[in-house]
């Protein structure tokens, strides 16, 4: 997705101002990324961590960070934050990676072999690619 688009994303969702339906919302914010992307690719400190249709993604958000990423789409109002997931811990640099899957330091469902080796990008269904070792 061009920056450009990105922003005009952000645009749209700053710009309103009346509380709506949870999902409404998020109906409005698929089809706003349905109508520039065919397919989304989430990454974390420079690595692609899922990879889907568009559709399929946001129907089945699986890798920790996109399920954190996209709970931090807007719902009834700015001080809802029921359903968000809140990251600990500080964001590694990106110089100097931290060995493993990048996203162990704040994932938490982390588990020791998170931190040995770096999962590959595993295909858990048609065309949806994820990198993690929960699937």
């Amino acid at each position: 997705m061009p920056l450009v688009e990105v922003n005009k994303l952000k645009i749209y969702y700053e710009g309103r101002t009346a509380p709506v339906k949870a999902g409404r919302q998020r109906r409005e914010f698929v089809h706003a990324v349905d109508g520039v992307s065919d397919r989304i690719a989430v990454m974390y400190l420079g690595k692609i961590v899922e990879l889907a249709g568009t559709k399929e993604l946001l129907a089945h958000l699986c890798h920790p960070y996109t399920k954190a990423l996209f709970s931090a789409i807007p719902m009834l109002t700015q001080n809802d934050h029921s359903g968000r997931i809140i990251l600990e811990g500080e964001i590694p640099s990106a110089l100097r990676p931290p060995s493993g899957c990048r996203f162990h330091t704040r994932c938490a469902y982390r588990m020791a072999k998170c931190s040995e080796a770096e999962p590959t990008l595993r295909e858990i269904g048609s065309g949806h690619l994820v990198s993690c070792y929960l699937y």
